[in-house]
């Protein structure tokens, strides 16, 4: 081998270093990132758990506004119904089911337990994480209404009151051992939040 042919092929095995560790460099950038709010309103970070809970604010707002106004057509759209799922092929209600909600303290209390345990699960899955694992919460019951629908079985769903457990479920996944009321543990809460709503 030439002296010529060993320098062009040193050159070469620098320049493909180099270019992975940019790309490498690229991919840590990414990741850290994932991790980081999308903006600041002010002092006040934004992460994709406070969007959450935008959304379903505004969705909240818009029903309140459309029941006086007998305007039920509008939520009713938006609540899921394995008959018109499949009949009507009014395909959005997959999706738009989970932001149709009554006025009640309930929903307040939903949306506080969204945020507070929300962002504590974003922070350590990261954005997209959290996002893929709230839209598998959110799309995976209806697709199996839909698939009882085809032999027959007729069901009804709206708000995102399971939803949002199971996001204080994954907190407790996480924390198991942080303490809330009376010392209590988030697994033995979780447990407790489970069994309350299976007996109700």
């Amino acid at each position: 081998m030439t002296l010529h042919t060993r320098a062009v092929r040193a050159v070469t095995k620098m320049g493909c270093e180099s270019r992975l560790g940019v790309e490498n460099q690229k991919r840590m950038s990414a990741a850290k990132n994932d991790f980081e709010p999308y903006l600041f309103a002010g002092r006040v970070p934004v992460y994709g758990t406070t969007i959450l809970v935008t959304l379903h604010v505004l969705a909240f707002v818009l029903t309140a506004i459309c029941l006086p106004l007998g305007l039920r057509a509008i939520p009713e759209a938006m609540m899921f119904s394995s008959s018109a799922v499949i009949g009507d092929f009014a395909i959005w209600q997959i999706g738009t089911y989970a932001f149709v909600h009554q006025p009640s303290l309930w929903f307040l209390i939903e949306l506080a337990m969204l945020y507070f345990f929300g962002l504590e699960v974003e922070k350590f899955l990261g954005r997209t994480g959290f996002f893929v694992l709230y839209a598998l919460l959110v799309l995976v019951p209806p697709l199996f209404l839909v698939a009882a629908g085809l032999f027959g079985t007729v069901s009804v769903l709206q708000g995102a009151s399971a939803v949002n457990f199971a996001i204080f479920a994954a907190f407790a996944v996480i924390y198991p051992d942080a303490r809330f009321f009376f010392n209590l543990g988030a697994r033995v809460l979780a447990i407790a939040f489970f069994a309350f709503n299976s007996l109700v």
